[in-house]
């Protein structure tokens, strides 16, 4: 079996597990889009040590964690989402990402999906340098691209903060590679920003 389709029957299986458990379209349910976003990830991941960041309902931190070359496995988030699925690996942490308890360069590899555009604008730079602080080697991160303003729940606890346009993500992420991924046909794209981390 190739890395590839080992990384579709794990995806097939957390998606068959999440969608027989909370069928419904509700807060933390994954859209078709959301399954595709997370494949898209597991494809860039690279090395043993994984830190996810922004765990929410579990769907990718359940993928990484049955993934097998993934020997050492942290997520992380704020608070716990009434949705998340603990697997039998990996270990789950609440923690905020402006002050990540991690030693520089300990994860190979770190993602963030769908968490950046959440932090206030003050809070973001900050943010963004921990996630980079704790990266050996990959950082990999989801955001929306050129949301219209004002942002989704702009006004609400735990909305979106901030949108990302050309200019922000030439002035923060300069170096990044891109992939956009679509959020079906009338949502601005998810853009798929992988840094590597030089030490």
């Amino acid at each position: 079996m190739t890395a590839s389709s080992q990384s579709k029957s794990i995806l097939d299986e957390v998606r068959e597990l999440y969608e027989s458990r909370y069928p419904t379209r509700e807060s933390g349910f994954f859209t078709p889009y959301d399954w595709e976003r997370c494949r898209a990830l597991t494809l860039e991941i690279e090395g043993t040590s994984v830190l996810d960041v922004g765990i929410g309902a579990g769907q990718i931190f359940n993928v990484l964690a049955r993934t097998p070359s993934i020997e050492t496995l942290i997520g992380i988030d704020v608070r716990w989402n009434k949705k998340l699925i603990r697997p039998e690996r990996g270990d789950l942490q609440i923690r905020n990402i402006l002050q990540l308890p991690f030693p520089d360069g300990h994860f190979d590899t770190v993602s963030c999906m769908e968490v950046l555009e959440h932090l206030e604008i003050a809070d973001f730079p900050k943010g963004l340098s921990e996630l980079r602080r704790v990266c050996k080697s990959k950082l990999i991160m989801t955001i929306p691209y050129k949301e219209p303003t004002p942002v989704w729940h702009h006004d609400v606890p735990g909305g979106h903060r901030q949108s990302f346009g050309e200019d922000k993500l030439e002035r923060f992420f300069p170096r990044a590679g891109r992939q956009f991924i679509s959020r079906g046909p009338t949502a601005s794209p998810w853009i798929m920003l992988t840094e590597r981390i030089e030490r």
